[in-house]
């Protein structure tokens, strides 16, 4: 009996999964490595094919992308 309270204790003490698997903090963390490094990736792209504001739009897309596949 008493082995089964502290598992449960354990367990409500871990953040919920809300998005594919990820917490909060496991979402947020994907959300801001993924803009660091499309974000200006994908602007330097556009900016070289002469097209930069559509580098903003491909970066959100890349990102959402990001979450998906990490999630």
């Amino acid at each position: 009996m008493n082995d089964s309270a502290e598992i449960l204790a354990d367990r409500l003490n871990n953040e919920p999964p809300i998005f594919r698997g990820l917490s909060n903090s496991e979402l947020g963390m994907i959300l801001k490595v993924g803009a660091l490094f499309w974000v200006p990736t994908c602007l330097i792209v556009a900016t070289i094919l002469g097209k930069t504001m559509m580098g903003m739009g491909a970066a959100m897309v890349m990102l959402l992308i990001t979450i998906l596949v990490s999630g």
